[in-house]
């Protein structure tokens, strides 16, 4: 990939030899076609929001088949923008409202990411997407009237999607996930967010049921809102890496322990809560990595029995832990500890004992302790360089 360098009003596109390009948006105007067709755009305008449309300069390259446009915003978008771009197979785009036209214009098209802020409605006809592989779609909504009226057939399933993020469903509606597992049998990689928002003030009680879903490797579940109860998870047993966000989540851990192969567990938690996280009869064979982030928890119990090949450990944000457990040292894989944020005093100096424990009973340093200072981005700015060197001296 080569980029546009020196002034734009220098530079001929119609003397271009190569078949990809990385240049400003808003420069396309000024330029006319490549004497070679070009097969990829990407735009480096490093977030600018753009007023013009650009798309009738773009209409013109006819044979991309990567077009990157998610370094920019533009307002507003249609699919029915890029039915002259018959040979694209990967689209990027950042608007404020993208709208699906309802005839699919846009048929090779392997992978789609849009980051909108403003909710994007599926037709029915984004199921006859039958070549797509990775889908990201910022809030993407599925309304399925049209299924109830029985306009989908039941061949319109996506057999090639493998990535799948950003799904938003109600958690009173589960249709709506159902119709997931049946037009997506085949994906890998999932993003859900269940949202409890827009239902009255009673708890909502959510039991996802994804067994069937039995090429799936990466879960993450958001639980969007504070009135839910969690009695069932029913996750694929092949699944490696589980991330789970929500109101209490902490409660749900024994509802997931069962999974083999499960080697990297998120937990994430909003709730203020200060419990005992008791692990009893709890175990995880294969977890390598438990990373913990503003959980409201204020112990650990008996880590060792339930990760016995824990290798990494991260701890982020959890203010009310008061240590970390000197059984962590009888795990004998255990290689690091990483505590990021704010945290309580007692989590350094417990956790530097653990390091000590280790190399007094075994000879030598295996574990690599890691303190990564919080501060803003912001704040950085502000402070002067020597002491923004100190602060990445302390972070390393």
């Amino acid at each position: 990939m080569l980029a546009v360098k020196g002034n734009y009003s220098d530079f001929q596109l119609s003397e271009w030899k190569e078949t990809r390009l990385s240049i400003k948006l808003t420069k396309l105007s000024m330029i006319l076609l490549p004497a070679e067709p070009l097969r990829s755009l990407i735009t480096n305008d490093g977030g600018e929001f753009l007023l013009w449309n650009p798309f009738p300069e773009i209409s013109k390259l006819e044979f991309l088949k990567v077009l990157d446009l998610s370094s920019h915003e533009v307002v507003p978008l249609s699919s029915a923008m890029f039915h002259p771009l018959i040979y694209l197979k990967y689209l990027a785009v950042r608007t404020k409202q993208f709208d699906f036209h309802p005839e699919s214009h846009i048929c090779h098209l392997e992978t789609l990411i849009v980051l909108s802020y403003m909710s994007v409605v599926l037709p029915p006809i984004f199921w006859k997407m039958e070549k797509l592989r990775h889908v990201e779609i910022s809030g993407v909504v599925f309304y399925l009237e049209n299924v109830k009226q029985g306009i989908f057939e039941e061949s319109s399933k996506l057999e090639n999607l493998r990535i799948l993020r950003h799904v938003c469903y109600p958690i009173n509606d589960g249709e709506c996930m159902d119709v997931l597992l049946r037009r997506c049998p085949n994906v890998q990689n999932l993003r859900l967010t269940i949202s409890s928002r827009k239902v009255p003030g009673e708890i909502c009680t959510f039991s996802p049921k994804l067994e069937s879903l039995t090429r799936l490797q990466l879960l993450d579940v958001f639980f969007e809102g504070r009135r839910f109860s969690i009695p069932e998870l029913h996750f694929p047993s092949n699944l490696k890496k589980l991330k789970l966000e929500g109101p209490h989540i902490v409660s749900a851990a024994p509802l997931i322990a069962g999974l083999p192969n499960l080697e990297y567990l998120k937990l994430q938690d909003w709730g203020t809560k200060s419990e005992e996280w008791c692990l009893k009869d709890i175990k995880f064979n294969k977890l390598k990595l438990l990373k913990l982030v503003s959980l409201g928890i204020s112990r650990l119990d008996d880590p060792e029995e339930s990760f016995p090949k824990l290798e990494t450990l991260v701890i982020r944000m959890c203010h009310k832990l008061e240590e970390i457990p000197p059984s962590f040292a009888d795990i004998e894989t255990l290689k690091q500890i990483k505590l990021i944020g704010r945290r309580p005093q007692t989590l350094e100096p417990s956790a530097a004992k653990l390091k000590e424990d280790i190399e007094e009973i075994e000879g030598y340093s295996r574990l690599n302790l890691i303190m990564d200072v919080w501060i803003s981005k912001q704040h950085s700015r502000k402070l002067p360089l020597q002491a923004q060197i100190r602060l990445l001296w302390l972070c390393l």
